[in-house]
């Protein structure tokens, strides 16, 4: 039920949504020259709004499957420990991811600082 309700509701909402920001999204650039284009920023906006219909989408999945598995004695254990076994990979991944940002910073500051002194 919740799944054909967000979907429902994200094929009426996608043209009520490109009619607002189709009037208010307009090309970026400074005097003549364009930085980035309408187009772009409305690719991107519906690549947002398909990942956030995903992600409801796999949100309402995640809460019907530990619902029904919670229900029978012999999957109650599975329900219980369902949500780390979907998180923790997750988990891990924003943790390299935000422990690579420092190193992401040191490399392109240092390359910054190296290519002036090359000048």
């Amino acid at each position: 039920m919740a799944l054909a309700l967000v979907i429902w509701m994200s094929r009426r909402l996608n043209p009520l949504l490109e009619s607002f920001f189709s009037q208010r999204i307009h090309t970026v650039g400074i005097q003549s020259f364009q930085i980035v284009r309408a187009e772009s920023i409305w690719i991107v906006l519906r690549a947002a709004l398909s990942a956030l219909r995903i992600l409801a989408i796999l949100a309402a999945a995640f809460a019907y499957l530990d619902f029904v598995l919670s229900r029978f004695p012999w999957t109650r254990e599975f329900a219980n420990r369902l949500g780390e076994i979907v998180l923790r990979p997750s988990k891990i991944m924003g943790h390299g991811l935000i422990g690579y940002i420092p190193t992401w910073s040191f490399s392109s500051s240092w390359r910054s600082s190296s290519a002036s002194y090359c000048a």
